[in-house]
């Protein structure tokens, strides 16, 4: 990745025009994959009087803000509670707009050169900043693996659809401490991906809870890949680093329980095209996975006074629309869609995202599967975290 850009405003519009075709958003977008720069934009807060764009991009990230809850008569040390105070307006066509969420109140912020300080009030201005630092600390790995010569961090490393991929998939959503109930049974400490903490949604009122991601709409839903208000978790730097040290698999390698990829499906005029990745070693009956899928929407621009690389004010941007990329979990071995564990295949979004558990020991594979308008390849990021059955020497 070469950019990373921290943006922190709004520009106020109708909910119709939500719908990724303003001047913003589709710079963003355009900027996005030319630039090849991954744009991280505060979410917006509740005192916004109306939605804001370029919160409907496709090809950045929308971060939500997370507070401390108040439980038991104190305050949590954690930020793992989803702020009441965070915007809730969402895309025209029904996409969610949160992608992460990331500590948004009562921020220490140092004055610089001096020892004085201040402590922020709510705001996702605050909470963006934490994952553009996070994306800084993955891509800061990336260059030091690189000057090593290790061969799984090449050029693909640096793409601005891995760094989303892995800080999305790597996110926390249920504390891996062997607390968590599923169906009536905890899950085994280790069988949760090594998250930190649960995060929950706003609460109903002071001193409650809200509901973790179990509850949530987006939980075990092919049609929704990220919660109205959680995204797909809260950013968690030191699992980020993780998702990606262990460097690039493609769909020709065995793959190992945790890794990622920058992938490529080829159009193909007689069938749909299918990148397949294989897992090396079987996955634990019981334990959790978790898959993302990431990619560009294709805007293109007509330049009158830019050029390739430059816009002016002069120049107009056109989507060229959304490949509809689909992802799925299948048996090793199995052909039938209908057999797939988990899948997540809602045409609207360019995220695909799967939080499932394994219903038995055995070799699994993930589909990356698409339709590709005009004939033209897709280039995708793909992260994955698994826990295999048999733990290697």
């Amino acid at each position: 990745m070469s950019v990373a850009i921290n943006m922190s405003f709004g520009i106020g519009v109708k909910e119709d025009e939500m719908n990724g075709a303003s001047l913003p958003t589709l710079g963003v977008d355009w900027s996005a994959r030319v630039h090849n720069t991954l744009y991280i934009l505060a979410r917006g807060n509740d005192s916004d009087k109306r939605p804001t764009t370029p919160n409907d991009n496709f090809n950045g990230m929308n971060i939500a803000g997370t507070n401390r809850p108040f439980v038991n008569g104190d305050f949590s040390p954690q930020f793992s509670e989803i702020s009441p105070a965070n915007a809730t307006f969402q895309a025209a066509d029904g996409r969610v707009i949160p992608d992460l969420a990331a500590p948004a109140q009562a921020i220490r912020v140092d004055q610089l050169g001096t020892d004085e300080f201040f402590v922020t009030g709510f705001g996702t201005s605050a909470a963006a900043p934490h994952v553009t630092g996070a994306a800084a600390i993955v891509q800061q790995l990336r260059d030091r693996e690189s000057k090593a010569q290790n061969q799984r961090f090449g050029a693909d490393s640096k793409q601005h659809e891995v760094t989303k991929a892995v800080l999305m998939n790597s996110a926390d959503k249920l504390v891996d401490d062997g607390t968590i109930e599923v169906d009536g049974s905890k899950v085994r400490k280790g069988f949760l991906l090594e998250m930190e903490k649960t995060i929950t949604a706003p609460p109903p009122r002071l001193g409650v809870l809200g509901d973790n991601w179990l509850k949530s709409p987006a939980y075990n839903n092919p049609d929704m890949p990220k919660d109205p208000f959680m995204g797909v978790g809260a950013v968690n730097a030191n699992r980020a680093v993780k998702q990606f040290k262990p460097g690039q698999y493609g769909a020709a390698d065995p793959i190992p329980a945790v890794a990622w990829d920058y992938g490529q499906l080829v159009a193909d005029a007689t069938q749909v095209p299918i990148n397949k990745y294989k897992f090396e070693m079987p996955l634990a009956k019981g334990s959790f996975i978790s898959i993302t899928l990431c990619w560009d929407r294709r805007v293109t621009k007509t330049n009158v006074e830019g050029d390739d690389t430059t816009w002016k004010s002069k120049d107009q941007f056109k989507s060229e629309g959304l490949s509809n990329l689909e992802l799925y979990l299948m048996p090793m071995g199995e052909t039938d869609l209908a057999k797939a564990v988990a899948k997540s295949v809602n045409s609207k979004y360019s995220v695909k995202h799967i939080f499932s558990q394994i219903p038995q020991t055995r070799k699994f594979e993930i589909w990356v599967r698409g339709a590709l308008p005009r004939g033209v390849d897709q280039r995708y990021g793909l992260a994955w975290w698994a826990v295999e059955a048999v733990q290697r020497d």
